[in-house]
């Protein structure tokens, strides 16, 4: 017999820890506001979220890490905007945030939702951050793993 687990966007007894770069912070702080509305809306309490902010998207892991280790979450989301410039820098950082994040998750077996935008200018980032409104998806992306998980 064919088994299927598939979580929903609950967010009642959910604890989400947020972390978000201050790099491009008009952009990441849009995507913050979002994610905070759409967590409260699904029912997540005020008290039960901890937000963390960090310089830029290659902090984000570290601060991911110490706030795991710290506090009793059933998700993070990681914000932050990493937009191309005339350097490789933007794939650097873009390619060892995401490498990061990736390498917590697999090790803790707690969702982790990679939530930094890469765009090629900040038209883009600003399109994704407020009409895309990626922080709502990020947010509903969280706590639909957090019930994956607790199905499984």
């Amino acid at each position: 017999m064919v088994r299927i687990y598939q979580g929903k966007a609950k967010g009642y007894g959910v604890k989400v820890g947020l972390v978000v770069a201050r790099f491009n912070e008009p952009i990441t702080y849009t995507l913050l506001a979002e994610a905070q509305k759409a967590l409260l809306k699904q029912g997540v309490e005020d008290e039960d979220i901890i937000i963390a902010f960090v310089p830029g998207a290659l902090e984000i892991p570290q601060a991911i890490l110490k706030m795991m280790r710290h506090h009793e979450l059933d998700t993070v989301i990681a914000l932050g905007a990493v937009i191309k410039g005339e350097t490789a820098h933007f794939e650097h950082v873009a390619r060892e945030a995401c490498r990061g994040i990736t390498i917590i998750t697999t090790t803790l077996e707690t969702p982790i939702i990679n939530g930094i935008l890469t765009t090629y200018d900040s038209d883009q980032a600003i399109t994704r951050a407020v009409d895309d409104k990626k922080g709502e998806e990020f947010a509903l992306a969280a706590l639909e793993m957090v019930d994956l998980y607790k199905e499984m």
